[in-house]
């Protein structure tokens, strides 16, 4: 079914957010996903965490696409 393979999605990109994370210290204080859609792209839940959360050095995604699939998301996100 369409959301079980969504759910396998996600599970398999947490999995491999977690082991690059572990691979390079860094410790996963939050995780974004964008199952069940939405009008505003999760990049700018991102955003707003790291901007409220002063101490977030890294934001980790699977693919550049997991984040946005907007030129002008991924310029708003290189103006922070």
């Amino acid at each position: 079914s369409e959301v079980g393979d969504q759910l396998f999605d996600l599970h398999t990109q947490n999995k491999d957010i977690l082991g690059f994370a572990k691979t390079h210290a860094l410790t996963v204080v939050k995780s974004f996903d964008d199952f069940g859609g939405g009008n505003k792209p999760r990049l700018y839940d991102v955003l707003d965490y790291c901007r409220q959360n002063k101490n977030i050095a890294v934001a980790i995604a699977k693919t550049q696409t997991r984040i946005s699939r907007s030129i002008q998301d991924f310029q708003d996100w290189e103006s922070i």
